[in-house]
């Protein structure tokens, strides 16, 4: 189960008319990198939800990867969040154990998937959730016990345990048709909510701890941090980034090989501060200052004067002379 059904509030109002799986990372939508691990991963069938401007998303599912995976979709008139949306797909996704899946999340590719895989049926589990260390308090904390079950969850299970780590879920969970017991039919409803009623009964709700790389990117903040990941070398799709040829990633000077590769026009009074990634075809006028931490998408057009750091600029975007952007991203 791929969930694309979100309204993406926090990435307002880039959503608006843009729905968030489809949000522009490096000149690809977010979707294709979460399908592209679906994929090496040895999925082939997926159900995706879908409900706020659907027929965006549907149409590049179906172009890009009906070659890949079988597609299914469940349209939801009203949304019906992560729990309402799993119990309204119940009949696509049939009687045996799957994965649920956000779409707005990068995720090191090194992750032993199997091994998670293997714990769930092992331990019979009837839930295991995807875990990273809590980093920032915005995420809702998550503990285990010895043996790995979820021992507290946000405060509405559990105590907190000072002793003992605390985690994050990282947006992608082993399910058993048992979940479906544990939502409420037709109306709006949370995953987490029936992980709750599910600890309650009794069940195993357990954890996976994943110690790689993890971004989500469903928010404004965690957005840039993605892309200022790919420039500094932490993500692990920086070299997905180079092979792909759309970006020169300038990290000293100007490269001038790399930029006349990709038809990118600095002016000689432009001021290039690494580290940044030009897009192809893009253009940076005279007296304009990028960088540091700037992305800048293939067609986009920067200025005389304009000043920009620590922000990403969409393909095809004029930014207007003398414009000051800090932190910012521009769509159009």
């Amino acid at each position: 189960m791929l969930f694309c059904a979100g309204i993406g509030s926090r990435l307002l109002p880039i959503t608006k008319t843009v729905p968030k799986p489809m949000v522009d990372f490096f000149g690809r939508p977010l979707v294709d990198y979460t399908l592209s691990q679906l994929a090496g991963w040895g999925i082939d069938e997926i159900v995706v939800n879908l409900s706020h401007r659907p027929e965006i998303i549907e149409r590049h599912l179906v172009s890009r990867w009906r070659s890949t995976f079988c597609l299914r979709f469940s349209h939801e008139e009203e949304l019906m969040g992560t729990g309402g949306g799993l119990k309204q797909a119940e009949r696509l996704l049939g009687a045996d154990t799957f994965l649920a899946i956000n779409s707005d999340f990068i995720l090191d590719p090194s992750i032993d998937i199997k091994q998670a895989i293997e714990k769930h049926s092992r331990n019979n589990a009837a839930a295991t959730l995807l875990l990273a260390r809590r980093k920032s308090q915005k995420y809702t904390p998550i503990q285990t016990d010895d043996n790995g079950r979820i021992s507290m969850l946000g405060g509405v299970f559990g105590t907190a345990d000072s002793d003992r780590p605390s985690y994050v879920f990282c947006g992608l969970q082993m399910l058993e048709p048992v979940v479906f017991d544990y939502l409420r039919s037709g109306r709006p409803d949370t995953v987490m909510s029936a992980y709750v009623k599910m600890l309650r009964a009794g069940l195993l709700v357990q954890g996976f701890v994943h110690d790689g790389y993890w971004q989500e990117l469903g928010d404004k903040e965690g957005y840039l941090r993605a892309h200022f990941d790919v420039l500094d070398g932490t993500s692990p799709l920086r070299r997905t980034v180079e092979a792909a040829g759309i970006y020169a990633i300038v990290e000293q000077d100007r490269q001038t090989d790399a930029l006349e590769k990709l038809r990118i026009r600095v002016a000689t009074g432009a001021k290039i501060e690494p580290p940044v990634a030009l897009g192809a075809s893009c253009s940076v006028s005279n007296g304009a200052s990028v960088g540091p931490y700037v992305i800048v998408g293939e067609e986009a057009r920067i200025g005389h004067g304009a000043k920009i750091t620590h922000s990403v600029v969409w393909r095809g975007a004029k930014i207007a002379p003398d414009s000051v952007l800090m932190n910012r991203t521009v769509h159009r």
